[in-house]
């Protein structure tokens, strides 16, 4: 600590960058007692927000997740103030939603721009234009600080930081839909992620598209449980109906589907007797990627017919009746014939 109060209290920007690296370093440690932690880490992050340099303002935010997963173990958790600073206030909700502030008339922007000039330091800090972003990249290590039973206080945050239209902020949001819903429950992802996820799902940006794929199974798993089939089932025929929509426009999105469709029935699988109406909307899905005009598509395809044939076995003795596959016999599993 003598080491510490010296830099944390300078000037220049460098040592305030250095003081708050120190600090994460401290407060995952066990060389801060108990008591003495919360209080040192609430000074320095508080003092540090309000730093005049935006280096530090912005280093601070940067590294505030690290920190509030310090107090994961915690009976009370983290500081409400340390909270508060990283989800930022709720009047800044065009922050979070990317809104950029529009002018009616030259007069309106000339006193904007004065207005600006007098914005104090922690001003700055709630509205810094990499908030967004570095929010969404550390939104999952908060939801595992507070936990499900805390969800509640974080949501709108969470909801907020989804209409934001920076790709970047989508990506990584998207990428973390099923980590996150691992922590929140089934109850709490099948009311707010599935939403989220369709939205990422039909977005125009392939990288984003790309990552809702990539989060299917995790998501399906947690909210198969509380949903059971139809929940899955609703998601996989939801990836069916942007294919026929032609938004899968790269070739790696459709090869994607047909790399984990075997994996995603698994999981349906593994939830109960699988109905006629899922086995068409898996089968329609497999039928989409032996049609493909992508020669790697196509065989990501072929690979998946066996597999899904054994699973699909192991439910139903006559499954002639379920599964057709008209103009495809050679793919056919041997026990099918």
């Amino acid at each position: 600590m003598p080491l510490f109060n010296p830099p944390c209290r300078a000037v220049g920007h460098h040592l305030g960058c250095t003081s708050f690296g120190f600090i994460c370093f401290t407060s995952d440690s066990e060389r801060l007692s108990p008591t003495q932690c919360p209080k040192v880490v609430l000074e320095t992050v508080v003092a540090l927000s309000a730093d005049k340099h935006a280096t530090v303002r912005c280093g601070v935010l940067e590294c505030l997740g690290e920190v509030l997963y310090t107090f994961a173990d915690d009976d009370g958790g983290p500081p409400a103030q340390l909270i508060q600073l990283f989800l930022g206030r709720k009047d800044d909700k065009n922050v979070r939603v990317g809104q950029k502030q529009t002018f009616t008339s030259l007069h309106s922007a000339l006193l904007s721009m004065k207005a600006q000039n007098t914005v104090t330091p922690l001003e700055s800090f709630y509205k810094q234009e990499k908030r967004p972003l570095i929010c969404a990249f550390n939104f999952p290590a908060i939801v595992l600080t507070l936990g499900a039973e805390r969800w509640s206080e974080v949501r709108e945050n969470y909801l907020d930081l989804v209409q934001n239209p920076n790709v970047n902020v989508s990506r990584t949001l998207a990428a973390s839909v099923g980590e996150i819903a691992k922590v929140i429950g089934a109850e709490n992802a099948k009311e707010d992620l599935v939403e989220v996820w369709r939205g990422f799902l039909r977005s125009y940006e392939s990288d984003v598209r790309m990552k809702a794929l990539e989060g299917v199974a995790d998501l399906m798993k947690v909210v198969v449980s509380v949903g059971g089939i139809k929940a899955g089932r609703d998601m996989v025929d939801e990836v069916g109906k942007v294919w026929k929509e032609d938004m899968f426009r790269g070739w790696r999105e459709r090869e994607c589907v047909q790399r984990r469709l075997v994996s995603w029935f698994r999981v349906v699988y593994d939830h109960g007797w699988v109905d006629k109406e899922t086995i068409a909307i898996f089968r329609d899905l497999l039928l989409k990627g032996l049609e493909d005009s992508a020669a790697n598509i196509r065989e990501a395809a072929i690979a998946s017919v066996s597999p899904f044939l054994l699973i699909v076995c192991s439910t139903k003795k006559n499954l002639m009746a379920y599964c057709r596959f008209r103009n495809y016999g050679r793919f056919v599993h041997p026990a099918l014939k």
